[in-house]
């Protein structure tokens, strides 16, 4: 039976527990393939001095056979304190290609313990590459199969690709690497994005706003090409604004937006989210709220950058 994209959804949204990422995502995707151990185990490869500055504790807690016979080893990664999950570490990476000395592949949840809102699950393989000197085996770049999960993120791409991956008749390392892919997450992301600019721009072409904010006026008998051609103020606006809610996303992504101070280290993942709902939640967001971000806000010095929400 197909694990179900909600349910795998509603587990990845949940702070961190690596029991229930287990039991209520590894076991309805991989069924039987994937054994959870009774017991943590200390990895065979310890993080070196340069790592351990990075990384406190590496435990497997589990294994997934794959029906290509390709095993994966199941990692918890705990980082260290100031270490930020967002943020990808050169001596994480070096140490997550040594796991790969104990295995064909590794997948492996890298926790910050202080901020189990936000973890990492990456995905890392070996690879072969036919060259002049024979098979080359490579290994896979860990920031590329990533994905961000717990309550600060969305988390629906993560499901929906663990639900396609469990009605797979076989899932092997192939199958796997496609699921983490980042071309398919491109296009994914680039289809919704049209499919946003499109609704945006319908919305706005159909609303007394085309009249009242854009002075644009219809003759009765319009052809459609004449709406659109008329339209044109109306898609330049939705460019830009769709460009700068992605440009917000990057920044609250960062960990910059609703910070408690100027070293940017606690902000808010989920800041625009909370921004919408304590503004109301309404048709006045972007006049009253968004404005003020884009331009009086970030766009101008501020005595400690402060920015007051609409809850004070």
């Amino acid at each position: 039976m197909p694990a179900n994209k909600i349910q795998i959804q509603k587990a990845l949204h949940k702070p961190y527990d690596r029991v229930l990422f287990a039991r209520e995502v590894l076991s309805p995707v991989f069924g039987s393939g994937f054994s959870l151990n009774s017991a943590l185990v200390p990895a065979g490869v310890l993080p070196n001095k340069s790592e351990s500055a990075a990384i406190d504790k590496v435990w497997i807690y589990g294994n997934i056979q794959l029906d290509d016979s390709t095993e994966i080893t199941c990692y918890e990664v705990l980082l260290q304190p100031k270490v930020r999950i967002e943020q990808s570490k050169v001596a994480i990476q070096q140490y997550v290609r040594k796991l790969l000395t104990a295995g064909q592949a590794a997948l492996i949840n890298f926790v910050a313990p202080s901020n189990k809102n936000v973890w990492r699950l990456t995905l890392v393989a070996k690879d072969s590459v036919l060259t002049e000197k024979g098979v080359k085996e490579k290994t896979t770049n860990a920031k590329r199969y990533t994905y961000l999960l717990g309550p600060s993120e969305t988390c629906k791409t993560a499901a929906e690709r663990f639900e396609a991956l469990s009605t797979e008749k076989e899932i092997t390392i192939q199958t796997l690497i496609n699921a983490f892919s980042v071309e398919k997450l491109s296009k994914a992301f680039f289809d919704e994005y049209t499919l946003h600019y499109q609704n945006f721009c319908n919305y706005l072409q159909e609303s007394n706003y085309r009249k009242s904010v854009f002075n644009i006026s219809f003759p009765a008998n319009a052809t459609k090409q004449e709406k659109d051609k008329a339209s044109k103020p109306i898609r330049d606006f939705v460019k830009k604004l769709l460009g700068r809610i992605v440009f917000l996303y990057f920044v609250q992504k960062k960990g910059w937006l609703g910070a408690s101070d100027t070293n940017y280290t606690d902000g808010l993942g989920d800041f625009i989210k909370q921004l919408f709902h304590q503004s109301g939640g309404n048709d006045t967001f972007y006049s009253n709220w968004l404005t003020v971000l884009f331009f009086n806000t970030l766009n101008k010095e501020r005595t400690n950058d402060d920015f007051q929400m609409p809850d004070g």
